[in-house]
């Protein structure tokens, strides 16, 4: 069983800004990989309005992170944050 990708709760709250200005009230994030290749792995995040029947789902402070299952192995253990740029990025 491996490790699910966290979000963390200043993401969870930037993605509620985000939601919040673009007028959707109930949007997931979707966090995919892209890629590898000369330039390695690109973490790609998306607002949805509905997950994909086969898509992993982490919760935090009521704002739900989409990951589907081709993507979920590069993103086990990671956590979602803020960058100083405001930006969400991923660390491991």
């Amino acid at each position: 069983d491996m490790d699910l990708p966290r979000l963390s709760p200043a993401a969870a709250a930037r993605v509620r800004v985000i939601a919040q200005r673009q007028g959707k009230a109930d949007v997931k994030l979707r966090l995919a990989v892209d890629g590898g290749g000369c330039a390695g792995f690109q973490y790609r995040f998306g607002l949805e309005s509905a997950a994909a029947p086969d898509d992993v789902a982490v919760e935090t402070d009521g704002v739900v992170m989409l990951i589907d299952p081709d993507s979920l192995p590069f993103v086990a253990g990671a956590e979602v944050v803020v960058a100083a740029t405001g930006v969400l990025r991923s660390q491991a």
